[in-house]
């Protein structure tokens, strides 16, 4: 929202046949006797920072001493001409231009503060363009700018008093002006003199004119709002000032103090949107979107729904507790898992449970479904649609069997929006390197222990430990055999290589083997450490028993829904293999890569056959009676990791039978039967390893 007074420029009305005055002003003839501008309800506060004030207050001392240089510094514009009864001072509401103004008449006051009696300017002159110095003296028309609420009243206090006890932006940019006018080579009439150089082009917007349109159109060219802001002046502006100040100070006011982050009431707003329309809606579309969402509708019975709303929001999005202890624990795990792609439908939720549209458990389950599906989800890489996901089946939901509906929704997604099925889960969650993610990863750990231990530990004074470490000693390495380098390499990262600590113990246990370990284990107040005292070492097998019992935890914990296809492939009756391979591609780097690979795939084994499921490709080889998995190829956003499919009949195929002459390779263990694709260079040797997997399973088909 923030926009530099260099940003200013006259804006182009062609599109609108208004009668607009422009006139290119000196600063001390805009603020001339007599005359009072008003920030309107609906405008933004005041929000330029230091670094604007900086830059402004540099170019003044600038222009100061330069001689006879005039500066522009941009345009401001304001709607109509009131003259009050009684009075003889104009009236005009600003619509743009007023952070630039304000920031002036917050350098004048300071600059009357340190006037040191040798200066040419005058106490009386700067008064002048201070306040309209024929009105009763702290009176509404005293003063030359009017701002709204705690603004007002800080620059109220500021121009009277020379000070404020409020703490915001003007109180904060005053301060640091006053600090600046203090420096050893600054004279007051220097920056008298540069403020007397500074112009802007004054437009007047007549008050029978249409303020909105004329405010769209100066925003189409460049004076920078956010779409909220857009929105809040689309709400309030054309109605009467009695009705904007009563709606902003009731209802609008409230709203956005709610969030502490103009990004939060940002989200609030398009979240409130995807709610209604079942899609979200782009950044840059949000106010066009809201002005067709308003069609027909009550701009106040809107902000007040708005407002009713966004309590709800704000509480879910900072961890306020609502009604529903069971509810608020949900709420509390899938906001572990830092995503808020789901939060259009948790608003749902919360606005339906609490107009009892759905029962406390119904409510819970909702929230359950949720969080498992986002974490199964980012397990296995497939979450990349969930911003789309949820506000697409709001409209979808069944009130008369709600959680059942949104079960079916989320049950019927394909491709990178499927629930992943268990078994899909578990292999991802075997190999996946949990750590990398350290937020999903704690988040996955800490539930795992609360769900063990009835006794729940808090988070903040648990840290994610390695349990073979990150860094390698000789007494580890011996203890892991041979393939030391690439157990450390495969399992370092993983679920069953990790586990939880406090803080305070970690640097404490670090490298120390895993006998030592132990002995630390068995006094912690973690369960997932008591647990580890029935392992005697600490080798591959042991990692891989541990994952095994954590996976099954795992899926247990968050589960999918039964009743459905347990088809784990994620392969329909009448899918379109195309369109699945285009969807599960896209926005990947390597999709030139995993072509000419398929290509040579298909060239080196004669009758293979590409499938394309809805989570990863793969080869089949068929016969008369049997078909059986020659290879798998996942997509990552730069590389491919393509898997040997070398069982049969559940037993394993020793790699020696058909590695042994391609040793450059590498070592290719059982359970590591994989090659990782990033350039072209790759392609020749994995596709070597995959015609010698398939002459093997051909030789087998024949002779059985």
């Amino acid at each position: 929202m923030q926009q530099t007074y260099k940003k200013a420029r006259l804006f182009n009305y062609t599109p609108y046949q208004y009668a607009l005055k422009a006139d290119h002003k000196e600063l001390s003839k805009i603020l001339e006797p007599n005359v009072q501008f008003e920030v309107p309800i609906y405008q933004r506060t005041y929000d330029w920072g230091r670094k604007h004030c900086k830059q402004l207050f540099d170019d003044i001392v600038k222009i100061g001493k330069a001689e006879g240089q005039f500066h522009f510094i941009g345009a401001a514009t304001y709607v109509g001409e009131i003259h009050m009864p009684g009075t003889d001072v104009a009236h005009y509401q600003i619509i743009d231009g007023q952070q630039r103004l304000t920031t002036l008449l917050l350098l004048l006051r300071a600059l009357r503060e340190s006037l040191n009696g040798t200066s040419t300017v005058t106490e009386q002159k700067i008064n002048q363009l201070l306040f309209n110095v024929n009105e009763e003296k702290d009176g509404m028309e005293y003063y030359k700018l009017v701002l709204n609420d705690d603004d007002g009243v800080t620059l109220k206090d500021i121009m009277r008093d020379g000070r404020s006890e409020h703490s915001n932006n003007i109180t904060a940019n005053f301060n640091f002006l006053t600090l600046k006018l203090r420096g050893d080579d600054i004279n007051p009439d220097i920056i008298w003199n540069g403020i007397r150089h500074l112009t802007m082009v004054q437009i007047l917007i007549d008050k029978d004119d249409n303020p909105q349109e004329i405010f769209e159109s100066m925003n189409s060219t460049g004076l920078n709002l956010s779409e909220t802001d857009m929105i809040q002046n689309y709400l309030l502006m054309s109605e009467n000032q009695d009705w904007q100040k009563r709606v902003y100070k009731n209802y609008w006011l409230p709203m956005e103090k709610r969030f502490t982050q103009n990004d939060d009431f940002e989200d609030f707003v398009r979240n409130y949107l995807a709610m209604h329309k079942g899609k979200i809606v782009s950044k840059k579309e949000m106010y066009e979107y809201f002005k067709k969402h308003m069609n027909n509708r009550d701009k106040e019975e809107e902000i007040k729904k708005m407002h009713k709303y966004s309590e709800y929001y704000a509480n879910l999005i900072q961890l306020k507790p609502h009604s529903s202890d069971k509810i608020n624990t949900v709420i509390k795990y899938i906001h572990s898992q830092d995503t808020n792609v789901a939060n259009s439908l948790l608003l749902k939720l919360l606005i339906d449970y609490a107009d009892n549209v759905i029962t406390e458990e119904d409510c819970e389950r909702a929230f359950i479904l949720a969080e498992n599906y986002l974490l199964r989800c980012h397990v296995c890489d497939m979450i990349k649609g969930g911003n789309k996901v949820f506000p697409e089946l709001i409209p979808k939901i069944n009130k008369n069997s709600y959680v059942k509906s949104i079960e079916e929704i989320l049950m019927s997604k394909s491709g990178n929006r499927k629930f992943p099925r268990d078994i899909m889960f578990s292999e991802n969650l075997e190999r996946t390197s949990l750590y990398l993610n350290r937020t999903m990863c704690k988040y996955m750990l800490v539930r795992l222990e609360h769900e063990r231990d009835s006794e729940k530990i808090d988070p903040d004074t648990l840290t994610i430990e390695h349990i073979m470490p990150q860094k390698l000693t000789n007494e580890w390495k011996h203890d892991l055999g041979n393939d030391w380098r690439d157990v450390h390499e495969k399992y370092l990262h993983t679920i069953g290589n990790l586990t939880l600590t406090a803080q305070d113990h970690n640097s404490g246990v670090g490298n120390e083997p895993f006998s030592r370990k132990l002995d630390m284990y068995k006094d912690s107040n973690v369960s997932l450490n008591r647990d580890l005292t029935s392992f005697q070492s600490w080798t591959e097998n042991d990692i891989k028993k541990r994952t095994k019992i954590l996976v099954n935890q795992a899926v247990k914990l968050w589960k999918c829904p039964v009743g459905y296809d347990s088809e784990e492939l994620g392969v329909d009756n009448n899918y379109d293999e195309e369109e699945y391979e285009e969807e599960y591609l896209e926005g990947k780097e390597i999709i030139d890569l995993w072509d000419m690979l398929k290509e040579k795939i298909q060239l080196s084994c004669d009758g293979a056959k590409f499938r394309m499921t809805k989570v990863y490709g793969s080869f089949r080889i068929f016969t008369e009676s049997k078909s059986n998995g020659l290879c798998s190829l996942e997509a990552r956003k730069n590389k491919i990791t393509l898997t040997y499919n070398t069982k049969l009949q559940d037993k394993f195929i020793s790699p020696s039978k058909f590695v042994r002459d391609i040793s450059n390779i590498g070592h290719y263990g059982v359970g590591d039967m994989s090659s990782t694709i990033m350039s072209e260079d790759d392609i020749d040797k994995a596709v070597k390893l995959v015609k010698r997997v398939y002459d093997h399973k051909i030789k087998l088909f024949k002779n059985s």
